[in-house]
């Protein structure tokens, strides 16, 4: 059954805190409560499935900011799952950090070549995952940001100087 999990609230003395919203995708309960428990600590804004298709139907709703997900479920493993959100233009760019008890270098590579952005094995290292969070969302804002700056100068810019900006040439010639 999908949840929603945790407000992200923080005393009114703590720091300004991510609002991140991420999903937890794991068929275990104790390693959703665990990771849970861990990211609330944070200020993300959470959500939790406990199979690939839950967290498939879930996604369209929650428009996570980065999925955290197991490997080993029953019905669609995490592979698939993330090769399901991959295929679809509307997903693609949720990026994917599997969390997994799987630690062969071939399930590493078949994470990667699914559409997974990093692969973290359990038992997880609570500073390590948090680190690798971060900078996954950091990416994510970056490229977002990029992405908006890029639609900008495509509005202000001759079509000519956009594209030779784009292609990387070094002068660009107003006809």
């Amino acid at each position: 059954v999908a949840s929603f999990v945790g407000s992200g609230r923080m005393a009114p003395s703590d720091p300004p805190r991510p609002t991140a919203r991420i999903l937890m995708v794991d068929d275990t309960p104790t390693n959703l409560q665990v990771l849970g428990a861990t990211l609330r600590e944070e200020g993300y804004r959470l959500a939790a499935a406990r199979s690939g298709a839950e967290a498939l139907s879930l996604v369209p709703a929650f428009r996570p900011d980065l999925i955290l997900l197991d490997v080993s479920m029953p019905g669609i493993d995490g592979f698939e799952t993330c090769r399901r959100l991959r295929s679809d233009p509307q997903l693609a760019d949720i990026p994917v950090i599997f969390l997994t008890g799987r630690v062969q270098p071939d399930d590493v590579i078949r994470g990667f070549d699914a559409g997974g952005v990093d692969y973290v094995t359990k038992p997880f290292s609570a500073p390590e995952l948090l680190a690798r969070v971060r900078t996954h969302l950091e990416l994510r804002r970056a490229r977002s940001d990029l992405a908006n700056l890029a639609d900008k100068l495509g509005r202000y810019l001759p079509q000519q100087v956009y594209t030779a900006l784009f292609r990387g040439e070094r002068d660009a010639r107003i006809a």
